[in-house]
């Protein structure tokens, strides 16, 4: 499992964004979520070279991007043609390996 932990926000409203990759075989999936929200962002298993574009994104929006929380990620990451990858679910009720990696994680 990779794990990148970003903080973001400024001084008075700082918050934390977990981006968890979790590898099966030759595959990827992506869990990314703010602890202190309701909901998260994953993506099902990806290629390696896909993957990898995702990653690049998602490092690229943190590293470039003033970011007040975890919607205004989400509406950065609408912006590019990998959205579709994407999928948003309630942290109460993930998809059965999302929890496992978001549990594994803590």
């Amino acid at each position: 499992m990779i794990k990148h932990i970003f903080y973001l926000g400024d001084k008075h409203s700082r918050w934390t964004l977990k981006v968890v990759i979790h590898q099966s075989h030759d595959s990827y999936k992506f869990v990314i979520y703010d602890p202190d929200e309701p909901w998260y962002i994953g993506t099902d298993y990806l290629t390696a070279k896909t993957a990898n574009l995702v990653e690049s994104l998602i490092v690229n929006i943190c590293n470039n991007t003033f970011l007040e929380t975890l919607s205004d990620f989400q509406q950065e990451l609408s912006k590019s043609f990998l959205y579709p990858l994407f999928y948003e679910r309630q942290q109460i009720s993930p998809q059965l390996t999302d929890g496992v990696v978001m549990l594994a994680e803590s």
